[in-house]
């Protein structure tokens, strides 16, 4: 059965830049190039997770306040900012929650909207984010383990071919407006 990209095999995929043989599972494994491969790739994510994409950000999104009046942000926010009704509200990200720079406090008082950039598991990107981050990740990998000019030249060409492949279908699929981008939108609501 055919289906997207796993974890497990970007891994190999990276293990294969190095001419190091597969691994059959990640849970487990001792191989020390199979954990630094995980590591890599998940950093990897992580960088163009951040940037928040169509796929990863959410605008709206309701944050309800604690019983001291703290806003804490999930586990897995990469960036949040107020938004809509609350887009006048100077609050910033700081560690796992809202601060709010205009009364130098974390007592936020009340739920909050917001536009969030959350960092989701590999296995849950669409399959052309998949693509570009396993290929970015073997080129970082393979750079930092072997260091060769020679393959570094092939794989480069190989990130540049899944990141145009990857810019193609989140255009296509994000409804493209020059006014509806996840940085416009932030430019938008500081007026």
């Amino acid at each position: 059965m055919l289906t997207p990209t796993t974890s497990l095999e970007a891994v190999n995929q990276m293990l294969g830049t190095i001419a190091e043989s597969p691994v059959n599972s990640l849970v487990g494994t001792e191989s020390v190039d199979a954990l630094t491969a995980q590591a890599v790739l998940t950093e990897a994510s992580r960088d163009l997770q951040m940037h928040g994409w169509p796929f990863n950000t959410e605008s709206g999104y309701p944050l309800p306040a604690t019983v001291d009046g703290e806003v804490a942000l999930p586990l897995n926010c990469l960036f949040a900012d107020s938004f809509g009704p609350d887009r006048d509200l100077d609050l910033v990200q700081r560690g796992s929650r809202l601060y709010d720079r205009g009364n130098h406090t974390f007592k936020v008082g009340r739920s909050v909207t917001a536009e969030i950039t959350f960092m989701l598991p590999f296995e849950e990107l669409p399959e052309a984010a998949r693509r570009f981050v396993a290929v970015r990740a073997s080129r970082l990998f393979q750079k930092r383990v072997t260091g060769s000019q020679t393959l570094d030249g092939f794989t480069a060409e190989d990130e540049a071919v899944a990141l145009r492949a990857f810019r193609r279908v989140m255009g296509q699929s994000s409804d493209p407006n020059f006014f509806n981008s996840p940085d416009m939108r932030r430019a938008l609501s500081r007026r």
